[in-house]
């Protein structure tokens, strides 16, 4: 790498540090700052600080002056033996815009960069907050999948010091050392870890505890690395459009007669708390009772989700407030075999008076009887905690999790961020069932063995084994098996047609962008086991089920705006046995979620779609193959923060609106409700103006609101099943 020549005018030369593989400083004294002035967050989701381990990628540079950008961790793949591909996140973790930002030097030891394929690349602006990802693609001979590689990109940038906002937009040079490590390649398999403990048992309602400011930092994880172009299967030529049910009055059949609705509940919403990350379970039955969540609070419906109960307090229910207190990401379930609903919530990692993270997190397992939560909510729980420490990942922050279950064990999934990789931990039903106080074993995985499954979401409705994936490359996604009864979960590479995931912004109709998926733009959100239906020749072996998994995707030649695209995988010789685009020329599909009808093994999806400067952000339902998705909610206007005195602001515009923050997210659920195979229950959510005749804007009085809703639906014939037909 070609040294930084002697600064001119008014450019100001970078300081470097550099730092070892934990993180430690090893340069001069002289040049140690702490995480604030090197322009690290801490304290929220972000805080990851400047000790911790960066197990794929260390960022190895920050300045005594600029301090605005920094090489965050990227994506590493490899491709054809010899082609090392990298996703360079170039990110503003200061508190002005880096404009003209440009870089003119990328070199690997040992490597000939192909791409870029030429330089210097412009980046242009890069907001408050926001990020631009470099694609480099490295020919390495003799290409040593166990060796960590050196990689070095310098540039500039023109920008203030965050210490003097009002100062001089002065050109700056920025120089990033990054490490280079491949993750593990296929196929491959290792050896669950178990760790055990006692559960515990609400006995509320407890007086409430103060609630610690909600530190919803959202972190980008490193982005995929994009393939060398190629078609396994081509486009599904038929775009997917959306349409009002019309229906009046609720059970009731869509027009169209193709989808039926059980109920389209408003249950209200938080105006502060977004986006809700929504989640929600229907026990069915006589209980019929439904919990529905949202970041940081929780309703339940003892009368099948026709009105709810809130609670905005956790601490009400378990009599405590750990960690940094209550955080954000809620999920729930219900397990029929054993008759629990099971709420998941998160916490904040602790911090110290200047806001530096002192201590991990925990990802709080509660279960409960549904007739237990109808007759007193606040003492039906049984609850474990599944801390960082817990999980022998010392203080690592845990985030973005999701539930799921196989024949016999509850499995949870939670990335390690720290790491950058997802941990995926199970307890059995057996030990679900024993009263409080019994110890119960959880088997859990390493994330570093999964950190291309960052973000992603694991199967459901599995059966004997469970599954989950995530992309290595845009061509290739990497699949992980679990099966439920084995101590061991293994993983393959799966060819895929290759897809873009740069460009997913997405304009309302009132000029504002609503898009920006996190944690990953392209994890693998939907997932769902698909079984084989049909008759067998006698003496013929069953034809293998099928996985499917799907993401949201970036615009590109081929669409013109972002869609959700599927990969069907078959889980007897995990190949790619079909692909599908949910997609329509004039607005956008995201955040998929899929469950199946165990008896005619149907998908159904349950997204989020809008923009195209036409359409506001909306949520849909429907079966993805019938092309045809009903709406749900009326939003009216994009919801929006001011980002002064903000605790997180997310600009789904990459910078080209200023002075707002708004992004949806993060992701949704779908599951099957109580012990119906044909009835799913999801939870969409829509912003409305307060009173539209005195405001059409968020930001001023009387604003607006997040409303969320519940939703049941299914074919007609599950809404509003027929009469028995006679035994002849």
């Amino acid at each position: 790498m070609a040294q930084p020549k002697e600064p001119r005018g008014s450019v100001t030369r970078p300081q470097q540090i550099t730092t070892d593989s934990l993180g430690n400083v090893t340069s001069p004294e002289s040049f140690v700052m702490n995480s604030k002035e090197c322009g690290v967050r801490t304290g929220n989701r972000l805080g990851i600080a400047l000790g911790v381990v960066l197990v794929m990628c260390l960022m190895a540079s920050c300045w005594r002056e600029g301090k605005l950008l920094r090489a965050s961790r990227p994506g590493v793949t490899v491709e054809n033996a010899t082609e090392l591909l990298v996703a360079l996140p170039i990110e503003n973790v200061g508190q002005t815009d880096a404009r003209d930002v440009t870089v003119r030097e990328i070199e690997l030891r040992g490597g000939r960069r192909d791409l870029p394929v030429s330089l210097p690349v412009h980046l242009g602006t890069i907001a408050v907050g926001g990020r631009k990802v470099i694609q480099i693609r490295f020919n390495v001979p003799g290409l040593d999948l166990s060796k960590v590689y050196e990689m070095e990109s310098e540039g500039q940038y023109r920008g203030r010091r965050d210490r003097d906002r009002d100062g001089e937009d002065r050109e700056r040079e920025f120089r990033f050392k990054t490490i280079l490590q491949i993750p593990p390649q296929q196929p491959g398999s290792a050896t669950v870890n178990t760790n055990r403990g006692p559960t515990n048992r609400t006995q509320g309602p407890y007086p409430e505890l103060p609630q610690a400011p909600q530190r919803e930092g959202n972190e980008n994880q490193p982005p995929t690395p994009e393939s060398s172009p190629h078609v396994v299967f081509p486009k599904t030529p038929q775009t997917s459009g959306v349409k009002d049910p019309g229906i009046a009055s609720y059970p009731g059949i869509a027009q169209g007669g193709a989808v039926g609705f059980v109920t389209n509940t408003q249950n209200g919403g938080i105006a502060n708390r977004f986006p809700p990350d929504p989640s929600g379970a229907d026990s069915g039955g006589s209980s019929n009772v439904v919990l529905s969540t949202g970041n940081l609070y929780t309703k339940y419906s003892t009368d099948g989700g026709k009105t709810f109960t809130s609670i905005t307090n956790l601490s009400t229910v378990f009599g405590d407030s750990p960690d940094g207190g209550y955080c954000c990401d809620q999920v729930v379930h219900y397990i029929p075999s054993i008759d629990r609903i099971v709420w998941l919530v998160q916490t904040n990692q602790p911090t110290d008076a200047k806001g530096n993270v002192t201590g991990g997190n925990r990802q709080r397992v509660a279960w409960a009887k549904p007739s237990d939560i109808a007759a007193n909510f606040y003492t039906a729980w049984t609850w474990f905690d599944v801390t960082s420490g817990f999980l022998g990942l010392g203080n690592d922050w845990l985030d973005f999790p999701d539930l799921s279950t196989a024949n016999g064990h509850l499995y949870m999934a939670v990335d390690d961020a720290t790491k950058s990789g997802l941990v995926v931990t199970r307890v059995s039903f057996a030990d679900m069932q024993l009263p409080a106080g019994n110890t119960v074993s959880w088997d859990f995985t390493d994330p570093t063995k999964s950190t291309s499954a960052v973000g992603s979401h694991m199967t459901q409705n599995a059966n004997a084994t469970m599954y989950w994936a995530g992309h290595n490359g845009t061509g290739k996604m990497t699949v992980f098996s679990w099966g439920d009864t084995s101590n061991t979960y293994s993983w393959r590479d799966v060819t895929n047609t290759t897809y873009s995931n740069s460009d997913y912004t997405s304009k309302d109709t009132d000029g504002q962008y609503w898009l920006d998926p996190r944690i990953k733009a392209d994890s693998v959100l939907g997932a769902a086991f698909k079984p084989f239906v049909g008759l067998v020749q006698p003496g013929s072996p069953q034809p293998p089920n099928q996985i499917w998994f799907a993401w949201t995707a970036a615009r590109d030649n081929n669409f013109a705006q972002p869609y959700v695209r599927m990969l069907f995988v078959d889980d007897q010789n995990f190949t790619n046995v079909g692909e599908f685009e949910t997609w329509n020329p004039n607005y956008v599909f995201a955040y998929p979620a899929l469950a199946v009808n165990s008896q005619t093994a149907e998908v159904a999806i349950s997204l989020m779609w809008g923009g195209g400067g036409n359409n506001y952000m909306n949520h849909a339902v429907g079966f993805p193959q019938d092309f045809l998705l009903y709406i749900t909610t009326g939003s009216n206007v994009t919801f929006t923060v001011n980002p002064v005195g903000a605790t997180q602001c997310d600009d789904a515009s990459g910078g080209l609106v200023a002075g707002r923050c708004t992004r949806s997210g993060d992701y949704l659920g779908l599951r099957r409700v109580g012990n119906s195979s044909g009835l799913f229950g999801t939870v969409g959510y829509e912003i409305n103006l307060n009173d539209p005749t005195k405001s059409t804007d968020c930001l001023k009085a009387p604003g607006c609101t997040q409303n969320e809703r519940w939703v049941i639906f299914g074919r007609p014939g599950d809404v509003s099943p027929g009469p028995t037909p006679p035994i002849h």
